[in-house]
């Protein structure tokens, strides 16, 4: 492959309907999904909150509901 000489090559007839769908096919762009990214972020953010509310018991000590939990486990 990386001894491919590209005057070698000859050329081979393409139809029009060919052309498009490869140049669509090249040319077509990636759908990102932001709902995907939005939920990750939020479980992240779920996640990441709520490790800190039982490791750092003085925030816990602010919030009741959070130290009932707490002191129950």
């Amino acid at each position: 492959m990386l001894q491919l000489n590209l005057d070698d090559i000859e050329p081979a007839c393409v139809t029009r309907m060919e052309k498009k769908r490869l140049l669509y096919i090249f040319l077509k762009k990636k759908k990102r999904q932001p709902l995907r990214y939005a939920i990750a972020a939020i479980f992240l953010s779920t996640g990441i909150g709520s490790s800190v509310m039982f490791i750092s018991p003085t925030i816990t000590s602010q919030i009741p509901v959070v130290q009932n939990i707490v002191d129950y486990f």
